[in-house]
């Protein structure tokens, strides 16, 4: 038996090539592996490890804003929900 692994640019067309996959008679299983890999993904909290791992990389990011820019950035995205 082989395994395969793919890297695809979304969750969308992971999931569409999952499906596509399943209806295959000779492919064993499907496995998207994206809750487990993906601790931001709803449904797997993140371990104190990827937690500790992104507050590091948080306190070393050069990039700096002031309350105000945030809040219009943050006004900005939420309308384009």
């Amino acid at each position: 038996m082989q395994t395969l692994i793919l890297k695809l640019d979304t969750v969308a067309h992971a999931t569409q090539l999952a499906k596509f996959f399943k209806t295959i008679p000779y492919v064993k299983s499907v496995h998207t592996g994206i809750n487990e890999m993906d601790w931001t993904t709803s449904g797997r909290p993140a371990t104190g490890e990827e937690i500790d791992q992104m507050l590091n990389e948080c306190e070393s990011d050069e990039i700096t804003f002031t309350t105000d820019e945030l809040k219009k950035r943050l006004s900005a995205w939420t309308s384009k929900k």
